[in-house]
């Protein structure tokens, strides 16, 4: 997985902006997401198809990591 996600542990979500691009051919990314921080700063996620989950789940880290787990996943924890 590339990015620096290790760059956002410990900052404040100020805002979410997303953009979803229609048609068959859109220039850039179909779906993008930026994390906006409170120190002025954001992240952006993006891909060619992203769905966000219909709630917040449960548990932590250790349920998250048990839920994406298996198969031929690489699972990556980036913690504090």
């Amino acid at each position: 997985m590339h990015g620096a996600w290790q760059d956002i542990l410990g900052k404040t979500i100020q805002a979410v902006v997303t953009a979803e691009r229609d048609g068959i051919n859109p220039p850039g990314p179909k779906v993008q997401m930026f994390l906006v921080f409170s120190d002025g700063t954001a992240f952006e996620v993006y891909s060619s198809y992203f769905r966000g989950a219909s709630g917040l789940d449960g548990g932590g880290i250790d349920a998250a990591v048990r839920y994406v787990s298996g198969g031929e996943s690489k699972v990556q924890v980036i913690e504090e």
